[in-house]
């Protein structure tokens, strides 16, 4: 996550992103899986929904937890 998003960080993103895509390619992975991103919207709507609770933020990964820890702290209202 960027805490601001700027020309600079867009490109970084933007970047990171084509090699993410690149490298899922040379392993024989796609990106573009629907089924993958049809799980992705189920996950993103149920953290979503608990990311104005504090308190809430149980039954995820610890990378999960962190950036929904690192974006509760930091986001701008």
């Amino acid at each position: 996550m960027f805490p601001l998003m700027t020309p600079r960080t867009l490109d970084a993103h933007r970047a990171l992103r084509a090699q993410d895509l690149h490298a899922g390619c040379r392993l024989g992975i796609n990106s573009f899986d629907q089924m993958g991103v049809e799980l992705g919207k189920v996950l993103a709507k149920n953290i979503l929904s608990r990311l104005d609770k504090p308190t809430d933020v149980t039954g995820y990964d610890s990378s999960t937890t962190g950036l929904i820890h690192y974006y509760q702290k930091n986001r701008k209202e």
